[in-house]
């Protein structure tokens, strides 16, 4: 049942109010009177009133001034002024004031006309609060339907092609990403639309027009900033009963969000059907869902034998059950696991592979799928194995290499300081390997050295270590040892499985090494220093005529030192000039004259005294100083030579020793020249003398240096003739001018037949092919006797002279033999 109207009726003639308010009440109303104007005022602002009726004339306030009263206090209820005059400025102020209606109440049917006037704005309010509620209902329902649009991204349109105007929605404006103060127009809607798609959209709009049907179809905007939208639109026209069009509406949605969903899933299937990795997917009781097609490959499982399976099917039998539980402990824990696990593949076979496992959790966290990823990685196992393999062992004999003999003999090391053991290095370097790999070529040096790795081995215990250093170079580690001699039992059985004969390239040939021992902890506690240690008892044993063993001993140490410390003095030798140059006269025995000299260096260190070329020689060929010394030597032949000249002397041909290593050095040839040309020295003066070992090097063509050297007017001689292995072939294949005999065949050429006979073939054969000889080292009158009875002109030794200082040497060839 509703609340009765509650009406104020102001009016100072109380019998009329009464009879109007039992009127009134009659009608359902419930009437208050008040008499004067403040009361009425001071009722309205206190009371709920619903409407009021003001006399015009009342006490204290008017009926206006109570309208106003109650406008200025913003308390105006429903009104309606009575008044016993129709006065039109009254109800023109009234009106103003927010009155609602004017009676006059001075005629017989006033009830009547009041009771009209009341419902009348009575009903006049409801309707106006009415369209209120409808109006806030379509504000709320408009902006729930904007809200909808948004969050939905679904913006609607609507044309209407009679009035010529349009509608947007405020997320048709986002939409198309337009200013929402722009009026909108077909124009503005084309304007958006990617240049590929307008043709397909016009098409699409002109089907719905024409056959007046619905139609839906996708497009992109190219948007202010360049990007890409994508849109879905659904057009409808209404029509009227003549199918004239009288409406073109529809929707536009963003699907780009769904557009690049679906092309990432398709690019996710693309990937899950073509991926070379094995996918396979459980759900979370772990039973197999799904797997792809490389799984199939690699385990050699179909789908049909898989779905609806636990994974451990493939289960190799190679983890146990403590690898499981962390694998699954840590997945549960932190959704993921990757590791290395072993596969069995259908066919039975094992292989390794690695693996990626997640949990795909759902939006309240529970797990709900596994998806697993593996690829085979035995390939790159093995390629790994191999490269471990190639780091640590040689490849040619498969023993350890140096980078495992240094781990190793570390960890022997240890062990015996430890354990409070002796341990022993022994140093093995095979004698002329060299001219077994040039000679018979390197397939056959090789062929040598693996049957040497395999017969090292066979001389040893299991719990010993051969490794190859490099070249012909090896070592054995020899643990536990008991006594220091034992190592002597060792190398005698190295050289027992080195005397059976090996067959190369159609050759008999013979293993033979030279060996260097040395001890721990009596040597050395070290690996540097037993290493050294046993490479310098080796070379001790090499230079001790080969095929034998050398201990390490104190006295080796004081010759490595003294290498170590005259390497270091050499090269301040060269920036100190305290090298001098000797030279020793050739002599004509036939005419009886002095017909050339050799240049000999000669080494006076300020705190060592005199330092023998044969010493020191050697350490600047391995150091690399040759080159700096030689060029040194030459430059000091040519200042003297020169020096000669102005001074008148007789011309003098001088022979300058070059070493094996001063031809690895391709401008030496061009650098001696050069020196001779600016000391104005003729070449055709110089002799460049060399050894055999020069023709063993390999990598440089030494027949074309020294031919070269030749056409420059240079001669070549070939020193110490005779100690080589192929002396004789080396007539033959290469240009030499001069030989020298070797003073170990003059030394006993009057007393051992066989020397004597050699030295006879020598000159016979070097007479035959036109060589011109010189014997070096003669000493007796003997020596000399029997060198001129067999057609040996040239002579070279101490029986004439010594190496001499320059100003002796000047003097000595400057005055005729005595």
């Amino acid at each position: 049942m509703s609340q009765p109207i509650n009406i104020l009726y102001l009016e100072d003639d109380i019998p009329l109010a009464n009879l109007i308010k039992r009127n009134l009440e009659r009608k359902g109303y419930h009437v208050s009177i008040v008499a004067d104007g403040l009361e009425c005022v001071a009722t309205v602002k206190h009371n709920p009133i619903d409407l009021l009726i003001a006399d015009y004339n009342t006490p204290s306030l008017n009926g206006l001034g109570v309208l106003q009263s109650l406008q200025l206090a913003n308390k105006m209820p429903l009104s309606i002024m009575v008044s016993g005059s129709n006065d039109v400025q009254v109800v023109i102020a009234a009106m103003k004031l927010g009155c609602s209606d004017y009676v006059i109440k001075e005629i017989d049917n006033y009830f009547d006309l009041l009771l009209v006037s009341i419902e009348k704005v009575l009903e006049k309010k409801r309707l106006i609060h009415d369209k209120e509620l409808a109006e806030t209902e379509l504000i709320k329902s408009n902006q729930g339907l904007q809200r909808a649009q948004k969050l939905a991204k679904v913006g609607s349109w609507e044309y209407y092609p009679g009035e010529l105007t349009a509608n947007w929605s405020e997320q048709e404006y986002l939409n198309f990403d337009c200013p929402s103060d722009q009026a909108p127009s077909y124009e503005k809607y084309t304007r958006y639309i990617h240049p590929e798609d307008i043709a397909n959209v016009e098409q699409k709009n002109a089907l719905c027009l024409k056959k007046q049907c619905p139609v839906d179809f996708n497009f992109r905007l190219l948007l202010n900033d360049g990007s890409i939208r994508y849109l879905h639109c659904h057009t409808e026209v209404d029509t009227d009963q003549q199918h004239n069009i009288k409406r073109i509406f529809g929707i536009s949605k963003d699907i780009t969000a769904e557009v690049i969903a679906a092309s990432k899933l398709q690019q996710a299937a693309t990937v899950f059907n073509n991926t070379a990795e094995a996918i396979f997917i459980t759900d979370a009781n772990n039973v197999i869902i799904s797997i792809n097609p490389a799984y199939t490959q690699t385990t050699g499982y179909a789908e049909h034998e898989v779905l609806g399976k636990n994974p451990n099917i493939m289960s190799s039998g190679h983890h146990d059950k403590a690898f499981f539980a962390k694998l699954w402990h840590e997945l549960l824990h932190n959704g993921q696991w990757q590791g290395e696990i072993w596969n069995r593949h259908k066919n039975g076979n094992t292989f390794p592979v690695w693996q990626s496992i997640t949990a795909i959790k759902d939006i309240t966290g529970k797990i709900v799928q596994f998806v697993s990823i593996f690829n085979d990685i035995s390939v790159r196992k093995a390629d790994e194995e191999l490269i471990r393999y190639q780091a640590n062992y040689d490849s040619l004999t498969g023993l350890p290499n140096r980078n495992l003999f240094l781990d190793r003999i570390s960890i022997a090391l240890k062990r015996a300081q430890r354990e409070n053991k002796q341990l022993a290095l022994l140093m093995i370097d095979l004698d002329r390997f060299k001219w077994i790999n040039d000679t018979l070529g390197h397939k056959a040096g090789d062929v040598m050295l693996q049957e040497t790795a395999r017969r090292l081995q066979s001389s040893v215990r299991d719990s010993d270590t051969v490794a190859r250093l490099g070249g012909d170079e090896f070592i054995i580690i020899v643990s536990e040892l008991q006594h220091p001699s034992d190592t002597e039992m060792i190398a005698n059985k190295i050289f027992a499985a080195f005397k059976a004969p090996l067959q190369l390239e159609n050759h008999e040939v013979f293993i033979s090494g030279s060996i260097g021992i040395t001890i721990f902890p009596d040597d050395g506690n070290t690996v540097e220093t037993l290493q050294m240690n046993a490479d310098s008892a080796m070379y001790s044993a090499k230079e001790d005529g080969r095929n034998r063993f050398h201990y390490f001993t104190p006295q080796l140490q004081a010759k490595a030192e003294r290498h170590l410390q005259l390497v270091s003095l050499l090269q301040l030798a060269i920036e100190r000039n305290e090298f001098d140059v000797y030279y020793q006269p050739v002599i004509d025995c036939k005419h009886h004259k002095v017909i050339s000299a050799e240049a000999l260096i000669r080494w006076q260190q300020p705190q060592l005294g005199f330092i023998s070329p044969a010493e020191f020689i050697p350490l600047a060929e391995e150091s690399g100083l040759i080159r700096a010394i030689g060029d040194w030597v030459v430059h000091r032949v040519a200042e003297d030579m020169q020096r000669w000249q102005k001074m008148g002397l007789p011309a003098m041909h001088i022979s300058i020793n070059k070493s094996p290593h001063q031809f690895s050095n391709e401008s030496c040839d061009e650098d001696w020249l050069s020196i001779f040309k600016q000391h104005n020295i003729d070449v055709s003066r110089i002799t460049v003398e060399i050894t055999e070992s020069v023709f063993m090097e390999k990598g440089r063509d030494y027949v074309k240096s020294l031919a070269d050297m030749q056409k420059q007017g240079m001669k070549i001689s070939l020193d110490d003739f005779g100690t080589g292995y192929s002396s004789l072939s080396y007539l033959k294949r290469f240009p030499v001018d001069i030989l020298k005999i070797d003073r170990s065949f003059i030394s006993d050429v009057s007393e051992n037949a066989s020397d004597a006979m050699l030295v006879e073939m020598i000159l016979g054969l070097a007479d035959k092919m036109h060589i011109a000889v010189i014997a070096e080292g003669v000493e007796t009158a003997e020596q000399l006797a029997f060198l001129q009875k067999h057609q040996c002109q040239y002579i070279q030794g101490y029986f004439y002279s010594k190496p001499l200082p320059v100003h002796e040497f000047e003097d000595f060839f400057s005055k005729p033999l005595s």
